[in-house]
């Protein structure tokens, strides 16, 4: 972890050998950070919590499947669930929300993928933004799913992310503009705005916001 403003750094070690922490994501009152790690041959994904500074290590629950660093791992803003997105042992997207006390499952989406940005994969505190695998029309609709009752919604317009969904940020789509852009637009497609442009290599699977 390092801090911007002075520089400092500070490094968390995986709890064996065998462990690899892949994706991590700041709890919204900074207290705390979440860490999705793969277990051996990738068998096994596990969500822990870190305490800060100091680093004390908290497993939440482990599940079968695998992480990868283009999973998804985020916060509800109240800070009382964690949503984390990884493989199933069939290679297809899976989404679980977590109790930050308990670690109970409170829900598990599959064949659905979480947004890679951990600061605008939320609308309000219970409802989490999903895309889902399978669908009809041109483009998967933006999904809004109530952890707590299950009721689902959709949240964009069929043209208001031109080539993908990284979050939502201020009611507006963050999302790559091709061919090698990231912008933003209203839910409605109105308004697309270019933020920046990236040479095209790499290609850009997570885009995160520090503020929303």
């Amino acid at each position: 972890m390092r801090t911007l403003a002075d520089g400092t750094e500070l490094r968390f070690d995986s709890v064996t050998d065998d462990a690899c922490d892949l994706l991590a994501a700041f709890a919204p009152n900074g207290a705390h950070l979440a860490v999705l790690s793969d277990g051996p041959e990738g068998e096994q994904v596990t969500v822990s919590i870190l305490d800060l500074p100091g680093g004390e290590r908290r497993r939440l629950w482990t599940g079968q499947g695998g992480a990868t660093p283009v999973g998804m791992l985020s916060w509800s803003p109240d800070g009382r669930f964690i949503a984390a997105g990884f493989e199933n042992d069939d290679e297809d997207p899976v989404t679980v929300i977590l109790d930050v006390e308990s670690g109970r499952e409170v829900a598990r989406y599959e064949l659905m993928e979480s947004l890679s940005a951990s600061q605008g994969a939320w609308l309000g505190d219970h409802e989490h933004l999903v895309v889902p695998l399978i669908f009809e029309g041109v483009r998967p609709p933006l999904l809004a799913i109530d952890v707590e009752s299950g009721v689902r919604r959709r949240v964009n317009d069929d043209v208001s992310a031109p080539g993908g969904v990284h979050g939502v940020v201020g009611g507006q789509i963050l999302g790559p503009f091709p061919p090698n852009g990231i912008g933003i637009t209203a839910l409605d497609g109105s308004g697309q705005q270019l933020l920046l442009t990236h040479p095209p290599l790499p290609t850009l699977h997570v885009v995160d916001v520090a503020d929303v």
